[in-house]
């Protein structure tokens, strides 16, 4: 069977395949249709404006949104002078003794249980019978609200899997 070659328009004899029509002549033709081939730009850096590609795989798992790594400490930085601190001086502050007391006031606050199935701290699952712990979360975000950073009624209590929402 004669055919023409997608890429260097030669024309080429091929075997009959019913699973596979052969486009190229060579495996070199191939890569070089590859390799010259315009990539399509499907994302936008939100830095620099820069149009560039991404797989969709990894678009759904949350990149595509900056186009280097140069770009992303930009953003981080100007985030940083918006607010005044540092992902490091927030994290220094949740390991801190006013947040474990914060902690445990919202928890006391809610009766040390889930806000939605009512399960109690530190009892066990009765399906796979691990200790349940729970999880306190900010209403108002910590990074943006510093003023009720330590405020127990800027609290949520929930268990893993409310948290999670698996129930």
């Amino acid at each position: 069977m004669t055919k023409t070659c997608s890429y260097c328009k030669k024309n080429f004899n091929r075997k009959i395949d019913k699973r596979r029509s052969y486009l190229f002549c060579s495996f070199g033709c191939y890569q070089s249709f590859r390799k010259n081939k315009p990539k399509q730009f499907n994302c936008k850096c939100l830095e620099c404006e820069k149009q560039f590609y991404k797989k969709p795989s990894a678009i759904k798992n949350g990149e595509g949104k900056f186009c280097s790594r140069e770009c992303k400490h930009a953003n981080q930085r100007l985030g940083i002078n918006i607010r005044g601190e540092s992902y490091n001086d927030r994290h220094l502050l949740r390991q801190s003794s006013q947040y474990r007391s914060w902690r445990d006031k919202s928890k006391k606050l809610r009766g040390n249980k889930c806000q939605k199935c009512g399960i109690k701290d530190r009892v066990l699952c009765l399906c796979c019978g691990n200790r349940i712990y729970l999880h306190v979360n900010h209403v108002k975000p910590f990074a943006t609200y510093p003023k009720l950073r330590f405020d127990p009624e800027n609290s949520s209590v929930l268990c893993p899997k409310c948290h999670l929402g698996l129930k």
